[in-house]
């Protein structure tokens, strides 16, 4: 993160010079922090109850689902927008883990132990957990939670000492959501405001604060985040990790990722918020 001042008006053209490349170093920065997806998968062991034909492990590289089912695979395939009710599900779309498996991906740039994150969550896990809606006319109403664990997380700055910094999780809360005015719970027409993936969702929410709730309420509830599990890496007792694991207990059911994420520096977000103006300018 940049911490000196400079104006871009006026001045020297050595002074222009050094506001450019500070510019262009704050930029870039910035600019990788919205890049927090994991990169590369190190290892997959499928385990013994993973879901068949989910063993691409592949799938959990790159950002989130928005549209799920699109690719028409079995006939009883379907394209959705991506909600809390119709999470992705698909064999291009999320990785099982069975039990006795585990999965260890790597992030370019790194996850960093940040006090500054919201709520001090530095990475957010997706898997494909989703809510019940047991309502007549399927509404969107929550009714319940279908989720799947127990699995632990374990990070790593080198790829070889690895720290827990998560025991017994469900892939659970909080289901994805893709837009934040998505018309309905199982429709195909996507929104027109993305939701953020690399924001955490408020960790003091619990299922008991879904339950009952419309569709409307539940979209009110998320705001700018897109869900997922997310977690401190404090514990680990590292600054920063390139690297997590998954392991999944053998006496557990299989557990599915969608997909990985970094949650950004506050710091560098906001620059970039604030220098696109001047940069344009120029």
């Amino acid at each position: 993160m940049c911490a000196m001042r400079f104006s871009l008006s006026g001045g020297s053209a050595c002074a222009g010079r050094m506001a450019a490349l500070l510019l262009t170093s704050c930029v870039t920065g910035a600019a990788l922090a919205q890049d927090p997806w994991a990169d590369q998968v190190i290892s997959y062991a499928s385990g013994s109850n993973f879901e068949v034909n989910n063993d691409n492990s592949a799938t959990v590289l790159g950002a989130p689902e928005r549209i799920t089912g699109e690719t028409l695979f079995d006939p009883w395939d379907w394209p959705a927008t991506v909600t809390p009710f119709s999470t992705p599900y698909q064999r291009d779309e999320i990785v099982s883990v069975g039990a006795g498996g585990h999965l260890v991906v790597r992030f370019d740039e790194p996850i960093r132990n940040d006090a500054a994150n919201p709520w001090g969550l530095d990475l957010i896990l997706f898997g494909n957990g989703f809510f019940a809606d047991t309502a007549p006319n399927f509404d969107g109403t929550v009714a319940g939670l279908f989720g799947e664990g127990p699995f632990d997380v374990s990070v790593s700055f080198d790829g070889v000492e690895f720290f827990t910094i998560a025991t017994g999780l469900n892939d659970g809360l909080f289901p994805m959501l893709a837009y934040r005015d998505v018309s309905g719970p199982y429709t195909s027409t996507p929104g027109l405001i993305p939701t953020d993936f690399r924001k955490p969702m408020n960790p003091s929410l619990t299922m008991a604060d879904f339950m009952g709730l419309s569709f409307a309420q539940v979209l009110a509830l998320y705001g700018e985040s897109g869900g997922g599990i997310a977690l401190d890496i404090a514990a680990s007792g590292l600054a920063e990790a390139h690297y997590v694991r998954i392991d999944v207990p053998e006496d557990s059911s299989s557990v599915e990722f969608a997909a990985m994420a970094a949650v950004p520096e506050p710091g560098a977000l906001l620059l970039l918020t604030m220098l696109l103006p001047a940069l344009r300018r120029r």
